[in-house]
């Protein structure tokens, strides 16, 4: 999934914790910014990144439910992985 600007999240009731999969790219920094400046916990979500070295691995733990979210820019490689998934 290629983040292209920053999602409005709905305020929850109470705090969710998402899992995200980071794969470190100077061209994706949507997610840095957003915990930065506390974007995610005004929207009540707290952001837990766990790093992969490349974004197919990044879309694997995706699709293993090892993660719930992957943002990436190496749309090849997401395109590869989904396919192979099939």
């Amino acid at each position: 999934m290629a983040v292209s600007g920053v999602v409005a999240l709905p305020v929850l009731a109470q705090a969710e914790t998402l899992t995200g999969a980071s794969i470190p790219n100077p061209l994706t920094p949507q997610v840095d910014i957003a915990r930065a400046k506390g974007y995610f916990g005004v929207a009540g979500v707290e952001v837990d990144l766990v790093s992969f070295p490349s974004a197919r691995e990044g879309v694997e733990a995706l699709l293993g439910e090892q993660v719930d979210v992957a943002c990436m820019a190496e749309f090849p490689a997401a395109t590869r992985a989904v396919t192979l998934a099939e």
